[in-house]
């Protein structure tokens, strides 16, 4: 059984959904501290001329530094119209806009009294997921260990222990990192894979390419060929 876990981050990249589509289990990484400036906040999307922009979700300025994801609540103002009209203004233009931009504003619109910024990202996460037909259980880190202590992989190994997992399947960014020691999974008997995604390339209209966009791009773009694509970059690399 492959394992992922991983922080819930807004409006994933194509990596991101490659990475779900190739594992049976994803645990939620809801309980660690937040970083102001991740993916788990923002994420891109591209200009008619090319240029990139921020999507962002709207957090109180005042949110405690230490505070975990899951406990991050989102701002009740107007943050999700902003949005919705920013890719109107994008992608109208684009061959599948059309198709999905009123699921996309529901998507964002439905989720306003979402109980904080984990659950916002793991909704999107999941809906996301189910229109691209990828399948995978999903459990929350909170839920099997409220308290995660150590290091990096301390925590991960705490969390794999609950599953009878016998393969972690991890970005690159970690592992390059060195936060990760093949020899410490080897010991519980599972498998490290490193994702090597090779990202591909669509038409975007307009012309031109941009990789490592929000998947809002792929689906104003592809349409429903949009998890072949995701597929197409798929390299994972035994540890």
């Amino acid at each position: 059984m492959r394992l992922a876990i991983t922080q819930p981050n807004f409006m994933p990249w194509l990596g991101y959904f490659e990475l779900l589509d190739y594992v049976d289990v994803w645990v939620s990484l809801d309980n660690v501290q937040l970083s102001r400036g991740s993916f788990v906040l923002r994420n891109r999307v591209r200009r008619p001329d090319g240029e990139l922009e921020w999507i962002s979700v709207n957090i109180p300025k005042k949110s405690p530094l230490h505070t975990s994801i899951k406990d991050v609540q989102i701002s009740a103002n107007d943050w999700q119209e902003r949005i919705i009209r920013r890719l109107e203004s994008y992608y109208k233009l684009a061959p599948f806009y059309q198709r999905f931009e009123g699921q996309i504003a529901e998507l964002l619109t439905s989720n306003k009294n979402a109980p904080g910024l984990a659950a916002l990202n793991e909704s999107i996460i999941g809906e996301v997921s189910s229109w691209l037909g990828i399948e995978y259980e999903f459990y929350r880190a909170s839920d099997i260990e409220p308290t995660l202590e150590g290091s990096p992989q301390d925590k991960v190994l705490s969390l794999i222990r609950h599953f009878d997992a016998d393969t972690y399947c991890n970005f690159a960014g970690g592992i390059d990192a060195g936060l990760y020691a093949p020899t410490a999974f080897a010991k519980q008997g599972v498998m490290l894979e490193r994702h090597g995604y090779a990202h591909p390339t669509y038409p975007q209209h307009s012309g031109g390419f941009k990789p490592f966009l929000s998947i809002v791009d792929l689906l104003f773009e592809s349409g429903e060929g949009a998890l072949d694509v995701i597929r197409s970059g798929r390299n994972w690399q035994t540890v």
